[in-house]
C-alpha cells in the first residue's frame, strides 16, 4: 500500500476469496456428458476479493478480512491481493484448501458456477472483530457479501 493510499479514507472488505477455475466451451455439457473445451483460466476470485481488489485498484486504502488455505493456490491469492494494493494483514492462512469456484462459460456467455467455501468457512466473528478493531479510524466504508455465512456478514455490519 502506498503512502497516498494510507492518506485516503479506507475500505474494509469482510468476505470470501477463491481460486476461480474457468473453462470455456462452445456450449455447456448436459448432465453426464463430457465435451472438449476451448480455453481455461485460473485467477484470483471470490466476491470479497473482487470487491477489495476493485477498491485497491481504484486507489483506496483497501483492507481485507478473510481466510485463505495453505494449499498450492495460497501464493497466487496473496500475490494477487498485494499486487492490487490490498492490505492483507487480516487475511488468515488456515490449514487445508483455499475456496474454489468452478465456472463454466459457453460461447454466448451463459455460465454456471459451483463455489466451494473451504477455507472461507474458517472465518469467525473473533477474526472479524480483531480486524475491525485494528482498522478503527482507518476506514469509512465496510463491504461484505453472502459468500460468507449470513450471520458473519451481519456480525460485521453490526
Amino acid at each position: 500500500m502506498t503512502d497516498d493510499q494510507q492518506a485516503l479514507p479506507g475500505v474494509v472488505v469482510v468476505g470470501s476469496v477463491t481460486a476461480d477455475l474457468t473453462t470455456f466451451s462452445t456450449r455447456l455439457p448436459v448432465p453426464g456428458e463430457t465435451i472438449l473445451g476451448d480455453d481455461f483460466t485460473l485467477v484470483l476470485g471470490g466476491k470479497g476479493a473482487n470487491q477489495v481488489v476493485a477498491a485497491g485498484r481504484a486507489g483506496a486504502a483497501a483492507h481485507f478480512v478473510a481466510c485463505v488455505g495453505s494449499d498450492l493456490f495460497h501464493d497466487m491469492i496473496m500475490d494477487g491481493l498485494v499486487d492490487a494494493g490490498v492490505d492483507v494483514t487480516h487475511v488468515r492462512t488456515v490449514p487445508g484448501p483455499t475456496g474454489i469456484a468452478h465456472i463454466r462459460v459457453d460461447a454466448s456467455a451463459q455460465n454456471d458456477i459451483v463455489m466451494v467455501p473451504l477455507a472461507n468457512a474458517a472465518l469467525s466473528a473473533g477474526q472479524i472483530d480483531a480486524g475491525l478493531d485494528a482498522l478503527a479510524g482507518r476506514a469509512s466504508v465496510l463491504l461484505t457479501q453472502l459468500e460468507i455465512p449470513a450471520p458473519l456478514a451481519m456480525h460485521a455490519i453490526r
